[in-house]
């Protein structure tokens, strides 16, 4: 055997591990919702954008810090309930956009991140999507060796 082709493929293989898993986003069905969760990548970003208008809903969920940048999150559970009270859908975000189809009426939705529980309520219309946003405020923000952060930042730190 070739051991430079057999070098070539592996050498292949392990460049391409880190872009395993970033297909599209998976579209889910729960009860009469359609929904899809993602964006985490740029191209999965790019592709919740281009699914974007078939969907009644689009819900952000993102993280404002004390100082800039501010961040996207994943792994919101989010549940959607109608003007009735009942859940029509329950999941937890796979990446920083929800896409839902839900017909036009009135919602009550909750995203949790952490236990800060963001409560909205929303009135879905016929036509083009609507974008929701859902922003936690971050008292604290990453610091490096308790540097380079503000004041209240370094003690909530340090008091860890």
């Amino acid at each position: 055997m070739n051991t430079n082709y057999l070098t070539g493929c592996l050498l292949a293989g392990a460049l391409m591990m880190p872009f395993a898993g970033y297909g599209a986003p998976e579209i889910k069905q729960q009860g009469a919702v359609t929904f899809v969760s993602g964006g985490i990548h740029l191209t999965e970003e790019e592709e919740m954008k281009a699914l974007a208008p078939g969907y009644s809903v689009e819900l952000l969920f993102a993280a404002h810090g004390a100082r800039p940048p501010d961040r996207y999150l994943a792994g919101i559970p989010v549940t959607i309930k109608d003007s009735s009270g009942k859940v029509v859908l329950e999941t937890e975000s796979q990446g920083p956009f929800l896409l839902a189809k839900l017909p036009p009426g009135k919602y009550s939705v909750s995203a949790d991140n952490d236990g800060n529980v963001i409560k909205r309520n929303i009135q879905v219309r016929g036509g083009k999507t609507q974008r929701f946003s859902f922003v936690w405020k971050q008292a604290v923000d990453v610091c490096v060796d308790n540097f380079e952060c503000n004041e209240p930042a370094r003690k909530a730190v340090s008091s860890k």
